[in-house]
């Protein structure tokens, strides 16, 4: 059986129930207890700021969670829940869409509840040596005009 209340959805499974209606009543009270005691977490990740790439076709990459946006856990706990990122300030081209930056630790009461792992939403290129080349003549005429000033 399964039942959703308030953005969460439950399955409840009974075996060896002697009549249907056993376990209809049966899924029902796990269904109810389910409900009465766990909850949907979202985690705030809208804290991911952009990292900055270095030698990279693009100046940042967007880390974001892998998998679920929200997890089932109980209720007692939801008003404890920290949350903390490990993330690098900052990455080297090349970077593969999908690749694991770093991750999110959920933590209630100094224990660990969830580790999400934070990968790269979409990927970096390395710069070519033609792009290098130009990046680097572009440094070169920035100090001329700072030394200038």
């Amino acid at each position: 059986a399964t039942a959703e209340r308030s953005g969460m959805e439950l399955i409840a499974v009974v075996m060896h129930a002697p009549t249907s209606n056993d376990r209809f009543e049966s899924a029902k009270v796990l269904l109810n207890y389910g409900f009465a005691n766990f909850t949907a977490y979202m985690p705030a990740a809208d804290d991911l700021a952009p990292i900055p790439v270095t030698l990279g076709t693009a100046e940042t990459v967007q880390p974001v969670l892998e998998g679920s946006d929200s997890f089932v856990i109980e209720k007692t706990r939801a008003g404890d829940m920290q949350t903390t990122f490990d993330l690098p300030e900052t990455l080297a081209a090349p970077i593969q869409a999908g690749q694991r930056l770093g991750e999110m630790t959920v933590s209630a009461g100094g224990e660990t509840v969830l580790t999400v792992p934070i990968i790269a939403q979409a990927g970096v290129d390395a710069l070519g040596l033609p792009e290098l080349l130009i990046s680097f003549v572009r440094g070169l005429a920035g100090n001329a005009v700072k030394d200038a000033k």
